[in-house]
């Protein structure tokens, strides 16, 4: 019910008259992803993890066993994100350059980068709520995707200052996506720019991967849709 519920409020809640059409005509044409791999990072990694277990396998005697294990782990590390492929889904559906798409590994990347101001937002990390069975005082979001299990402050940011950094952009934002953990406590802090359109982030709870991933293919089929019209 919970993943339903989130695909009927992403198709029946996100605007649709006032899109630009088609996307690519953005005024910025950049899509920011925080937290996730780019495209060149992942196929470089690949490269090296072969260029290793080739030599490996030259090396008399190498056990036979190690070398599958290593070649289990290059499908594992090499594996495109999510976001990833739903990127290169909306880019090749829309004409969306794919050069527009830029990936930071943390917030502070995306803040450092001076030249960067997107019109649509992709975060992929974790959210933290202010409530009592937070760990936080304060809605907090991680820094990237990497994060201890039980986080420690410097692992995160308080939204408030993504928020800052965000109105510190040039232009307008038309769009975030927040398919995360408490979502919805972080985008109403982020509604409360100027410079951003809409904000998506619906959920009070916490979520597990696979509705994370559901969240990621609902957007993958909006965006299929903005594009068919």
């Amino acid at each position: 019910m919970r993943l339903d519920s989130f695909m009927s409020e992403l198709l029946e809640g996100m605007p649709r008259g006032d899109l630009p059409t088609p996307l690519r005509h953005f005024h910025n044409r950049v899509i920011a992803v925080v937290g996730a791999e780019s495209f060149e990072e992942l196929e470089t990694r690949k490269s090296q993890r072969l260029r290793d277990l080739r030599d490996l396998r030259s090396i008399r005697g190498t056990p036979v066993e190690l070398i599958e294990r290593l070649k289990d782990n290059i499908e594992k590390e090499t594996k495109p994100s999510h976001y990833s492929k739903t990127l290169r889904s909306i880019c090749l559906e829309s004409g969306f350059p794919l050069l527009g798409v830029r990936f930071y590994a943390t917030w502070d990347d995306f803040d450092n980068d001076s030249l960067c101001n997107p019109d649509i937002i992709f975060f992929d990390g974790h959210g933290y709520s202010g409530k009592p069975d937070s760990p936080f005082d304060e809605p907090r979001i991680s820094n990237g995707y990497e994060v201890q299990e039980t986080p420690k402050e410097e692992e995160t940011h308080p939204i408030e200052k993504i928020l800052q950094w965000i109105n510190e952009k040039k232009g307008s934002i038309f769009l975030i996506f927040l398919p995360i953990c408490d979502s919805n406590e972080l985008a109403g802090v982020l509604r409360q720019s100027d410079k951003v359109k809409h904000v998506y982030g619906p959920d009070h709870h916490s979520i597990f991967e696979f509705e994370h991933e559901y969240r990621l293919d609902s957007i993958r089929l909006l965006f299929e849709e903005w594009f068919a019209e």
